[in-house]
C-alpha cells in the first residue's frame, strides 16, 4: 500500500464540496464514489495511474479548507489540480445572468463554482452511456461494467469497495457482447469505442484554446 500524499485548498470562502463534485458521481451505486464520515472518495484513472482521492471539508469563520488525500500512482497529478477540480479557474464575476430565476439561483450559490477534472476519457464513455436513456438504466449500466474491467482502487477506500473505472485501453478490451449484456445497445457501443480509439488525442483538448479543441 502507498503512503498517502495530502494537499489542501482554501480559497477564503464556503466550499460547498458535494455541490462542486457531487455531478461527478454516476448514480447512487456508482462503484467509483464512496461517501461517509471521513468525506467523499473518488477513484480515477489519471494520465500516471490509478489514485484514490478523499476530499472533507474543515469549517471556518475566516472561510473553508477542503484536505485532500490521494492514494495511488495518481496521486502527485491529482492533488496538483485540486483547485481546479474545486472550481478555482471558474471566474464567476465574469457570468452575467440574463433571466430572473437563474439570477435568484445564482445568488443563492455564490459559492458555488464549476471545477474540472482534466480527464476527458473519464467523463466521455459515461456520458455517452447516458445518452438516449433514463438515468436509471443508463447508471446501471455503468455500474456493471466498472465492477467487471475496473480495479480496486488504491488505498484504504479499496478496502472499502471503492474502484477505478477502466483505463482507454481495458473499455477497448470489453466484447461487444459485455456491451449489450449491460445495457449499452451497439450504436452507443460503437460511438465509445470511436472515442477509445483516439484516446490520447481526446485527452489533449485539455490543454488546447477553446478553438483548437473544438476543431479536433
Amino acid at each position: 500500500m502507498t503512503d498517502p500524499q495530502q494537499a489542501d485548498f482554501a480559497p477564503g470562502r464556503r466550499v460547498p464540496l458535494r455541490a462542486i463534485v457531487g455531478s461527478l458521481r454516476r448514480g447512487a451505486g456508482d462503484p467509483t464514489w464512496i461517501e461517509g464520515p471521513d468525506g467523499i472518495w473518488r477513484g480515477s484513472i489519471t494520465p500516471h495511474g490509478p489514485v484514490s482521492l478523499g476530499l472533507r471539508v474543515e469549517r471556518a469563520v475566516s472561510g473553508d479548507r477542503v484536505v485532500a488525500t490521494a492514494h495511488g500512482p495518481g496521486a502527485p497529478w491529482v492533488l496538483e489540480r485540486l483547485p481546479r477540480l474545486l472550481g478555482a479557474d471558474d471566474t464567476i464575476g465574469e457570468f452575467v445572468a440574463h433571466h430572473d430565476v437563474v439570477a435568484e439561483a445564482l445568488a443563492a450559490q455564490r459559492d458555488w463554482r464549476l471545477g474540472r477534472t482534466d480527464l476527458v476519457i473519464d467523463a466521455l464513455v459515461p456520458a455517452i452511456i447516458e445518452q438516449r436513456v433514463t438515468g436509471r438504466q443508463a447508471f446501471s449500466a455503468y455500474r456493471t461494467l466498472v465492477r467487471r474491467y475496473g480495479a480496486i482502487a488504491p488505498g484504504p477506500a479499496g478496502q472499502r469497495g471503492l474502484r477505478t473505472p477502466p483505463s482507454a485501453a481495458q473499455w477497448l478490451r470489453v466484447p461487444s457482447w459485455e456491451w449489450l449484456r449491460a445495457g449499452v445497445d451497439a450504436q452507443r457501443a460503437d460511438t465509445v469505442m470511436r472515442a477509445l480509439r483516439v484516446a490520447a488525442r481526446l485527452e489533449e483538448c485539455v490543454d488546447l484554446p477553446t478553438q483548437e479543441a473544438s476543431r479536433r
